[in-house]
């Protein structure tokens, strides 16, 4: 039986500021938790330390910077069609094959607008977003495309990308602008009536309505403009809330579509758990 539920725990020893602007990354070791069976990895070799389940349902592999990678961080992983994993971290774009790191980066890849990854959405047609420090670019077959909206303006860096069946998406920065790509278009939406500055975590229900959740808001997207949906200023814990596959935010058991597209993330005292 496959495992379910995983924990990473750091020291505590993350730097303030890093905290604020890109939660979950581990540092103190780039520790991949390359579950086999999940991600489908075939380690041709190792390297390193390494923890292995004695019934084969996991392992776990610690590289570090000897090892290829930019730096000892990373913001986060998507796995490719082909089999690749890429990682975010702020010294380069990672992709993995399970043996080799190879990094992208402003020396040898001119289109990415910046070498600080904050975050990574493979979307559905498999195109892969990577959000830098200084702008937002979309890797696809055949090259690199520059996002925007028109007025020219680059997109800081992008906290949640939550999609649409259909390919729309939402996108909520770290410091509260929010976007939405429909029509290969980048239009920034109204800020809704939550705390300003903060930052939301958005995501797309079952019917293709668009949420965005803050400590103490939640809201819908509906007919242009930003609709509050209950009060959850008593439920804001000691901790973040964010969006993964399959699971419900705290409180948000009772609208209708979001228990089913949202999962609770919770992060108290310099741990990370994540429950699907």
């Amino acid at each position: 039986m496959q495992p379910r539920t995983l924990a990473i725990r750091d020291s505590g020893g993350l730097p303030k500021a890093v905290k604020r602007s890109v939660p979950g990354i581990v540092r103190r070791g780039f520790q991949l938790l390359c579950l086999l069976g999940i991600f489908g990895v075939r380690l041709a070799s190792l390297g390193g330390d390494r923890l292995e389940d004695p019934e084969g349902r996991w392992l776990i592999q610690n590289w570090q910077t000897e090892d290829g990678l930019p730096e000892n961080s990373a913001t986060s992983i998507v796995q490719t069609s082909d089999g690749y994993l890429w990682f975010g971290t702020f010294n380069g774009l990672v992709r993995f094959d399970g043996v080799t790191f190879n990094v992208y980066n402003r020396a040898n890849t001119p289109d990415l607008p910046d070498n600080g990854i904050a975050n990574l959405h493979l979307d559905a047609k498999g195109r892969l977003w990577i959000s830098t420090l200084r702008g937002l670019v979309v890797r696809q077959s055949d090259g690199w495309s520059r996002i925007r909206p028109e007025d020219g303006q680059e997109v800081g860096p992008v906290r949640t990308f939550a999609e649409r069946p259909k390919g729309e998406m939402l996108l909520t920065l770290f410091d509260g602008p929010i976007f939405q790509w429909v029509s290969n278009r980048l239009d920034r939406l109204p800020a809704p009536p939550g705390r300003q500055n903060r930052g939301y975590l958005g995501l797309a229900d079952a019917t293709g309505a668009w949420w965005v959740v803050q400590d103490g808001f939640v809201g819908q997207w509906d007919s242009g403009r930003w609709r509050s949906m209950m009060d959850l200023g008593s439920l804001a814990p000691a901790g973040v809330v964010a969006t993964l596959p399959s699971a419900t935010v705290a409180g948000a058991g009772s609208v209708p579509g979001v228990a089913s597209t949202v999962s609770r993330l919770v992060v108290p005292s310099g741990s990370m758990t994540t429950r699907t």
